[in-house]
């Protein structure tokens, strides 16, 4: 999930796309940083496998404080297509370094797979016509399906998986649901 798309426009099941250790599970969260701070004009999230299951989109700021900026119903489009889900950013006005994307699996049924997620912006004091387009350089997940495939890091070192769900959302662990006939991605 970091830096360019390496799936994407391929709509498949691939081990270059992050996807969460189950699939269908409950909910699900991923936080991007990125390195250049911006005034977020635009997120997209290169959706590749079943997309769809994303609920809550947030922009982090340079101090951790969220702004929401997004949210809806998981559980659109289905089909047979990867696409580039848009937030367009008009709430927030202050410096970001980071994502926070929520989702929700069991809403969008099978492996739900992302391949990368860009920024763009404007550098603070900048004029308005001047925007940065980056991509995530750091991923941290709730979840994820394999430490060497399917990983949020992809490629750049050992996951780096913390806080556990658990210690952000109590009781969760008691929700999982079970996994219905398959024990993971092809």
């Amino acid at each position: 999930m970091l830096g360019r798309p390496d799936v994407y426009p391929e709509h498949k099941d691939a081990h270059d796309a992050w996807c969460p250790e189950y699939p269908d599970s409950w909910w699900v969260w991923l936080t991007l940083g990125y390195s250049e701070a911006v005034i977020a004009e635009k997120i997209e999230v290169y959706e590749t496998f079943n997309p769809g299951a994303i609920s809550q989109v947030h922009l982090i700021d340079e101090y951790g404080l969220l702004h929401p900026v997004w949210q809806g119903e998981a559980g659109g489009p289905k089909g047979e297509q990867a696409r580039i889900f848009t937030v367009h950013n008009i709430q927030v006005d202050v410096p970001v370094t980071g994502i926070l994307l929520t989702l929700q699996p069991d809403q969008v049924p099978g492996w739900n797979q992302i391949d990368a997620v860009s920024l763009t912006g404007r550098a603070p004091g900048a004029q308005a016509a001047h925007y940065l387009g980056q991509w995530a350089v750091d991923a941290k997940t709730s979840t994820q399906y394999a430490s060497e495939r399917y990983a949020a890091y992809q490629m750049t070192g050992q996951p780096d998986v913390y806080p556990p769900v658990m210690a952000i959302m109590p009781g969760l662990g008691r929700l999982k649901r079970p996994i219905k006939g398959k024990n993971g991605p092809s």
